[in-house]
């Protein structure tokens, strides 16, 4: 297992890293999560953390939906 772990990482702390590599301006915190992320690749529980942090984002996707649809004006039928 990777350094410093004794277990796979939450969801949440993978996505801190997508985070911090992805729209963070700080470099050695780009740095250190692409680091972190390359190391967790090679990790046993690899694959089931990132089935579980896409699904995560699908349920995101959806609210994010449900709630825009709510926003939305109701279609006319023609």
């Amino acid at each position: 297992m990777m350094a410093g772990m004794e277990a796979c990482p939450s969801v949440d702390t993978v996505l801190g890293a997508l985070d911090a590599l992805y729209r963070q301006p700080d470099t050695e915190g780009k740095r250190k999560a692409s680091l972190w992320l390359t190391e967790l690749q090679s990790a046993v529980c690899s694959v089931s953390i990132f089935a579980a942090v896409i699904i995560s984002c699908i349920s995101v996707c959806d609210l994010c939906l449900h709630a825009l649809n709510q926003l939305l004006p109701p279609r006319v039928e023609v």
